[in-house]
């Protein structure tokens, strides 16, 4: 069974091989550098009643600098294409084992791929965002 570091590890390491996104284990102590993705557990099963495997869910949080919110639509919009150099599904589904720390990766859950497309607040400044989550079995 793999540790949720090594999973939130597996996650930003797949998420760095997408060029100029800044990938975040943990979550930074200041201001990310942008665009970036934060990953962020949210929850757990040590046993899946089907599979008996423990599964644990993930949340990336991608944030884009906000000067002027038509260019951070711009800039964020490629990141949750199904395909692409930017697109996060791809790079995840590119080692959907995580580098061997994983069984299975399931991209998007609850019938939705990404969700909450609006502003947040990181560490005191605003960014556009949007949050994509992952289901990992191990």
């Amino acid at each position: 069974m793999s540790s949720i570091t090594q999973l939130r590890d597996g996650l930003a390491t797949r998420l760095a091989t997408i060029s100029g996104l800044h990938a975040y284990a943990e979550w930074p102590d200041g201001t990310p550098n942008t665009p970036a993705a934060i990953v962020r557990p949210l929850r757990g099963r040590f046993e899946s009643s089907l599979s008996g495997h423990p599964q644990t869910a993930f949340e990336i949080l991608l944030c884009f600098a906000m000067p002027r919110l038509d260019r951070a639509q711009d800039a964020l919009d490629p990141y949750i294409s199904p395909t692409g150099a930017q697109s996060v599904f791809a790079a995840l589904r590119g080692d959907r084992t995580l580098g061997g720390v994983a069984d299975d990766i399931l991209v998007g859950t609850d019938d939705w791929d990404w969700r909450d497309y609006g502003g947040v607040v990181v560490n005191g400044v605003e960014y556009l965002s949007v949050r994509v989550d992952v289901l990992i079995y191990h």
